[in-house]
C-alpha cells in the first residue's frame, strides 16, 4: 500500500424514490422561518454579542416535515410550527424580546407572514434585520 494514494470506493446508487427525496431535501434548504421581534438595542450590549446570537431568530425545525407536500399543506404545517414554538418559548426569545410574528420564506423565494397564533397575516411589510459582525468587510458571523 502506497502513502498519499486514495482508495477506490464504489458510487453509490439511489433508487428514484431515494433521488426524488434527496432533491426535495436541498430545495427545501432554501426555506426558513425566522421571527420578528420587539427587540430594541439595549445600551452596552456589544455588536459580537447579537451577531452571535442571531440565530435564535430562526425556528428550527426537521425539513421532513414537509417532503412531498402541496404548497397548502406546507403552508398548514408552518402555521402549526409557528404555535408549537410560540408556546414552546412562551412568547419571547432571550436578548431578542416579544415575539411579534414570523415570516416563513418557501423553496421560490416567497415570503409569507404568520401571527403567533399560526394564522396568516397580510403584513408583508415586515423588514428583517440581521446582526452581522465583520473584520476588513468580510463577514464572520
Amino acid at each position: 500500500m502506497t502513502i498519499g494514494k486514495k482508495i477506490p470506493t464504489t458510487p453509490t446508487q439511489y433508487s428514484q424514490e431515494e433521488q426524488s427525496k434527496r432533491k426535495e431535501l436541498r430545495d427545501l434548504e432554501k426555506c426558513y422561518i425566522w421571527i420578528y421581534t420587539d427587540f430594541k438595542r439595549p445600551s452596552g450590549c456589544p455588536i459580537f454579542v447579537l451577531a452571535l446570537s442571531e440565530g435564535a431568530r430562526r425556528v428550527e425545525f426537521s425539513k421532513e416535515r414537509l417532503l412531498f407536500k402541496s404548497d397548502k399543506e406546507i403552508l398548514d404545517i408552518v402555521s402549526t410550527i409557528v404555535q408549537e414554538h410560540y408556546q414552546k418559548v412562551d412568547g419571547k426569545i432571550q436578548l431578542w424580546g416579544t415575539i411579534i410574528s414570523y415570516i416563513w420564506h418557501d423553496k421560490s423565494g416567497n415570503k409569507y407572514t404568520y401571527n403567533p397564533d399560526g394564522s396568516y397575516s397580510e403584513n408583508s411589510t415586515i423588514d428583517e434585520t440581521k446582526a452581522t459582525l465583520s473584520i476588513k468587510g468580510k463577514q464572520i458571523c
